[in-house]
């Protein structure tokens, strides 16, 4: 599977501030291969109320990973378009929230290239975590 550069957009519509929420994810099973899009979430997934947040990474355990450096308003219970993009090959990610980009902070650049399918069904609104669906978009 070649992610080697990947665009999501999705029109987003919650005012649930006092958790993590996916709006896409997958892992597959062991350290390797993940995609995960997420709400109110830092860059280590702790609780950041209106921060968007990305993690990707490869079956050799390589991450590109980060979150907006601020709070987007994503969760004010109004409709906003949400964009990410991201460019394994350089390390970026961008996150656009009604068309306006937003600075990130990165956890992790560490040009991940080595890529597997999925593993498991791929939700929207939630992650698949090795089978196990989570994190519920609401």
């Amino acid at each position: 599977m070649s992610i080697k550069e990947l665009t999501f957009s999705a029109w987003i519509k919650s005012d649930v501030n006092n958790r993590l929420m996916n709006v896409f994810g997958f892992l597959n099973d062991g350290e390797n291969t993940m995609i995960d899009i997420k709400l109110n979430s830092n860059e280590v997934e702790q609780l950041s109320i209106g921060n968007v947040a990305i993690t990707i990474r490869d079956d050799d355990a390589k991450y590109i990973g980060g979150a907006t450096t601020q709070n987007t308003n994503i969760t004010n219970g109004n409709r906003h378009y949400l964009v990410v993009t991201t460019k394994t090959d350089i390390n970026t990610i961008t996150v656009y929230v009604d068309g306006i980009s937003y600075n990130i902070y990165y956890g992790f650049q560490q040009t991940p290239t080595n890529f597997k399918n999925a593993e498991y069904a791929i939700p929207l609104g939630a992650r698949n975590n090795r089978g196990t669906i989570e994190r519920f978009f609401s």
